[in-house]
């Protein structure tokens, strides 16, 4: 059997927090909308993000839509990655 962890009680971070959702994942918070990190080196090649920096995800944080965005042409949404 596998536990799934939940993200803590409370409402969402403020903008520009960097939160870890349940399975590991590194979201920006920002502007009311949750943007996830392509990988550890993408997170990293801000050089303002630290791991020591990344909190746990709010049950807030992850109730925030994901932010998405139509590429040109297109007539589906994406998500947009960081």
């Amino acid at each position: 059997m596998s536990i799934t962890p939940q993200p803590v009680s409370g409402p969402a971070h403020t903008n520009y927090t960097n939160v870890a959702g349940p399975d590991g994942t590194v979201y920006r918070i920002e502007n009311g909308y949750r943007s996830p990190y392509t990988s550890a080196g993408a997170f990293l090649s801000y050089g303002f993000n630290s791991w020591a920096n990344v909190v746990p995800a709010t049950a807030g944080d992850m109730n925030l839509p994901l932010s998405n965005y139509t590429p040109s042409g297109s007539t589906g949404t994406v998500t947009y990655f960081i």
